[in-house]
Protein backbone atom coordinates (compact mmCIF):
# COMPACT_ATOMS: atom_id res chain seq x y z
CA UNK A 1 0.00 0.00 0.00
CA UNK A 2 2.72 2.53 0.90
CA UNK A 3 4.61 1.55 -2.50
CA UNK A 4 1.81 2.48 -4.21
CA UNK A 5 1.01 5.32 -2.79
CA UNK A 6 4.23 6.74 -3.24
CA UNK A 7 4.56 5.58 -7.06
CA UNK A 8 0.89 7.04 -7.88
CA UNK A 9 1.24 10.46 -9.30
CA UNK A 10 4.94 10.43 -10.09
CA UNK A 11 6.45 11.78 -13.44
CA UNK A 12 9.58 9.48 -13.34
CA UNK A 13 8.88 6.35 -15.46
CA UNK A 14 9.92 3.94 -12.96
CA UNK A 15 7.74 5.07 -10.29
CA UNK A 16 4.87 5.16 -13.01
CA UNK A 17 5.30 1.80 -13.96
CA UNK A 18 5.52 0.13 -10.39
CA UNK A 19 2.11 2.20 -9.85
CA UNK A 20 0.90 0.22 -12.61
CA UNK A 21 2.28 -3.22 -11.63
CA UNK A 22 0.97 -2.88 -8.27
CA UNK A 23 -2.47 -1.19 -9.76
CA UNK A 24 -2.53 -4.43 -12.13
CA UNK A 25 -1.73 -6.54 -9.27
CA UNK A 26 -4.10 -5.67 -7.25
CA UNK A 27 -6.99 -6.41 -9.37
CA UNK A 28 -6.30 -9.71 -9.87
CA UNK A 29 -7.83 -9.37 -13.17
CA UNK A 30 -4.66 -10.50 -15.54
CA UNK A 31 -3.39 -14.36 -15.59
CA UNK A 32 0.68 -14.73 -14.83
CA UNK A 33 1.27 -14.45 -18.73
CA UNK A 34 -0.80 -11.48 -19.15
CA UNK A 35 0.12 -9.76 -16.86
CA UNK A 36 3.74 -9.92 -17.82
CA UNK A 37 2.93 -8.82 -21.18
CA UNK A 38 1.02 -5.92 -20.30
CA UNK A 39 3.78 -4.62 -18.35
CA UNK A 40 6.44 -5.07 -20.98
CA UNK A 41 4.04 -3.07 -23.48
CA UNK A 42 3.76 0.08 -20.59
CA UNK A 43 7.80 0.01 -20.30
CA UNK A 44 8.10 0.20 -24.21
CA UNK A 45 5.46 2.56 -24.18
CA UNK A 46 7.63 4.80 -21.40
CA UNK A 47 10.44 4.19 -22.92
CA UNK A 48 9.17 5.40 -26.21
CA UNK A 49 8.03 8.58 -24.43
CA UNK A 50 11.57 9.14 -22.42
CA UNK A 51 13.25 8.90 -26.18
CA UNK A 52 10.93 10.69 -28.34
CA UNK A 53 13.13 13.90 -28.73
CA UNK A 54 16.33 11.72 -30.07
CA UNK A 55 15.58 11.54 -33.49
CA UNK A 56 15.20 15.58 -33.87
CA UNK A 57 18.72 16.08 -31.89
CA UNK A 58 20.61 13.65 -33.92
CA UNK A 59 19.27 15.57 -37.16
CA UNK A 60 20.45 18.46 -36.17
CA UNK A 61 23.50 16.93 -35.15
CA UNK A 62 24.13 15.71 -38.65
CA UNK A 63 22.71 18.64 -40.36
CA UNK A 64 24.35 21.33 -39.09
CA UNK A 65 28.14 20.76 -40.10
CA UNK A 66 26.60 20.38 -43.62
CA UNK A 67 24.89 23.44 -43.56
CA UNK A 68 27.98 24.97 -42.77
CA UNK A 69 30.03 23.17 -45.39
CA UNK A 70 27.08 24.62 -47.92
CA UNK A 71 27.88 27.97 -46.72
CA UNK A 72 31.77 27.11 -47.30
CA UNK A 73 31.19 26.54 -50.59
CA UNK A 74 29.25 29.53 -51.24
CA UNK A 75 31.76 31.72 -49.94
CA UNK A 76 34.28 30.06 -52.00
CA UNK A 77 32.14 30.88 -55.11
CA UNK A 78 31.98 34.45 -53.83
CA UNK A 79 35.17 34.67 -53.60
CA UNK A 80 36.11 33.20 -56.38
CA UNK A 81 33.08 35.51 -58.80
CA UNK A 82 35.01 38.30 -56.92
CA UNK A 83 38.31 37.72 -58.21
CA UNK A 84 36.95 36.56 -61.57
CA UNK A 85 35.83 40.44 -62.15
CA UNK A 86 38.52 42.08 -60.74
CA UNK A 87 40.58 40.47 -63.44
CA UNK A 88 44.24 40.83 -63.31
CA UNK A 89 44.12 43.69 -60.49
CA UNK A 90 43.30 41.12 -57.82
CA UNK A 91 44.14 42.39 -54.25
CA UNK A 92 43.63 40.48 -51.11
CA UNK A 93 40.38 42.93 -49.82
CA UNK A 94 38.21 41.51 -53.07
CA UNK A 95 38.46 37.99 -51.66
CA UNK A 96 38.30 38.36 -47.84
CA UNK A 97 34.37 39.00 -48.00
CA UNK A 98 33.90 35.72 -49.34
CA UNK A 99 36.43 34.06 -46.96
CA UNK A 100 35.29 35.57 -44.10
CA UNK A 101 31.69 34.26 -44.91
CA UNK A 102 33.11 30.60 -45.90
CA UNK A 103 35.09 30.59 -41.98
CA UNK A 104 31.87 32.17 -40.60
CA UNK A 105 29.22 29.25 -41.67
CA UNK A 106 31.78 26.52 -41.10
CA UNK A 107 32.48 28.20 -37.41
CA UNK A 108 28.62 28.40 -37.10
CA UNK A 109 27.69 24.69 -38.11
CA UNK A 110 30.82 23.51 -36.13
CA UNK A 111 29.12 25.52 -32.97
CA UNK A 112 25.74 24.41 -33.12
CA UNK A 113 26.50 20.39 -34.22
CA UNK A 114 29.17 19.88 -31.37
CA UNK A 115 26.69 20.95 -28.45
CA UNK A 116 23.91 19.03 -29.71
CA UNK A 117 26.01 16.04 -30.90
CA UNK A 118 27.22 16.21 -26.87
CA UNK A 119 23.65 16.71 -25.37
CA UNK A 120 21.94 14.04 -28.21
CA UNK A 121 24.72 11.30 -26.61
CA UNK A 122 24.14 12.40 -23.01
CA UNK A 123 20.02 11.96 -23.72
CA UNK A 124 21.11 8.47 -25.71
CA UNK A 125 22.75 7.12 -22.66
CA UNK A 126 20.37 8.31 -19.82
CA UNK A 127 17.40 6.33 -22.04
CA UNK A 128 19.50 3.40 -22.06
CA UNK A 129 20.45 3.78 -18.27
CA UNK A 130 16.72 3.99 -17.88
CA UNK A 131 15.93 0.79 -20.02
CA UNK A 132 18.17 -0.81 -18.15
CA UNK A 133 16.83 0.40 -14.62
CA UNK A 134 12.98 -0.43 -15.90
CA UNK A 135 14.32 -4.21 -16.97
CA UNK A 136 15.61 -4.82 -13.51
CA UNK A 137 12.39 -3.40 -12.39
CA UNK A 138 10.04 -5.69 -14.19
CA UNK A 139 12.27 -8.75 -13.49
CA UNK A 140 12.33 -8.11 -9.92
CA UNK A 141 8.41 -7.85 -9.88
CA UNK A 142 7.88 -10.53 -11.95
CA UNK A 143 9.86 -12.73 -9.05
CA UNK A 144 7.95 -11.09 -6.60
CA UNK A 145 4.69 -11.81 -8.14
CA UNK A 146 5.76 -15.42 -8.81
CA UNK A 147 6.39 -16.04 -5.44
CA UNK A 148 3.43 -14.10 -3.98
CA UNK A 149 0.41 -15.73 -3.99
CA UNK A 150 -2.48 -15.24 -5.32
CA UNK A 151 -2.15 -15.31 -8.85
CA UNK A 152 -3.79 -12.83 -10.86
CA UNK A 153 -6.44 -13.67 -12.26
CA UNK A 154 -6.99 -16.48 -9.59
CA UNK A 155 -9.55 -16.07 -6.55
CA UNK A 156 -8.02 -18.26 -3.80
CA UNK A 157 -10.79 -20.53 -2.22
CA UNK A 158 -12.19 -19.87 1.53
CA UNK A 159 -11.98 -22.82 3.45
Amino acid sequence: AQASLLARGQCNPRASLLASAISLWEAQRLPSDNFREELTRLARRKLEAASAYLRPLEVVATVAPLLGLFGTVLGMIEAFQAMEAAGSQVNPGVLSGGIWKALLTTAVGLGVAIPVSLASSWFERRVECLSLAMQDDLERIFTWTATAAPEPGRRTRVS
